[in-house]
């Protein structure tokens, strides 16, 4: 879609690696033009709005919960991802407000659905808060994608384009992370965990397709072909995560090897 030099992923769990990536994501980002006046159907501007809100607050934050859960690690390399994933999500938070704002509007302080995520992040220890901020991310994942994909706007496309591609390296990076964790448990334990998230997911992505449903709507997706694709891409870390637990094909809707 784009000629832009983003870099690579890893595919292995090595900190290493993965902070060399971090580190070079860091530079290798899209100019954006925020000085002209954005295109946005009528139909879509408002709707869009209270998306990229709910959006934009969940990306605020220190992340001081999840660093102080890394540093127990004893990992330097695992620990200075982690910094460098929260310096992202910071920076999401910025381009999505800076679009907010040329979109006429501006940033929300406060919505149920962030409280009842953050409530939930701090009911366990670091695996139990990757995998409830996990969910938030493959959502958004998805829907970023969507976006990308199906507005007119050339500085949205490519913010998008940006943030989808930063995304889709959270959830492989967490993935591997916890992968490389519940390998160490019981199956039985792992069946336990995964089925309680994968109802948590259920509910989470069926409450966004249908609070959100005018923008996928207008974004040309139903709200039951979006929460198909959010549980298909679950499904998929469900199986990098819990290696035998699931099986699963998913469309390549992200623009991403």
């Amino acid at each position: 879609m784009f000629d832009f030099p983003l870099p690579i992923q890893p595919s292995t769990y090595d900190m290493k690696d993965w902070l060399g990536y971090f580190k070079q994501n860091k530079q290798a980002r899209i100019t954006l033009d925020w000085s002209r006046e954005l295109i946005v159907d009528d139909s879509l501007r408002h709707p869009l709005l209270k998306t990229l809100q709910c959006f934009q607050i969940g990306e605020t934050g220190e992340g001081e919960h999840l660093l102080n859960y890394a540093n127990k690690i004893k990992n330097a390399d695992y620990i200075a991802c982690i910094e460098l994933f929260i310096e992202e999500e910071q920076e999401h938070a910025r381009l999505l407000a800076q679009a907010i704002q040329s979109l006429g509007s501006s940033p929300i302080q406060s919505h149920w659905a962030q409280t009842a995520f953050f409530i939930l992040r701090r009911l366990g220890k670091l695996e139990s808060e990757i995998l409830i901020l996990l969910i938030g991310e493959i959502i958004g994942l998805n829907f970023y994608a969507i976006a990308r994909d199906n507005v007119k706007d050339p500085t949205l496309t490519k913010m998008f384009y940006q943030i989808t591609h930063d995304e889709f390296g959270h959830t492989k990076f967490h993935s591997l992370y916890l992968s490389h964790f519940f390998s160490q448990l019981p199956n039985i334990k792992q069946n336990l965990i995964a089925y309680i998230w994968r109802i948590i997911f259920i509910g989470a992505a069926l409450v966004f397709s249908i609070d959100n449903r005018q923008t996928l709507k207008n974004l040309n997706t139903s709200p039951i072909s979006f929460f198909k694709t959010c549980l298909l891409f679950f499904n998929q870390n469900c199986k990098k995560i819990f290696s035998q637990l699931f099986t699963c094909t998913v469309e390549k809707v992200y623009g991403q090897e």
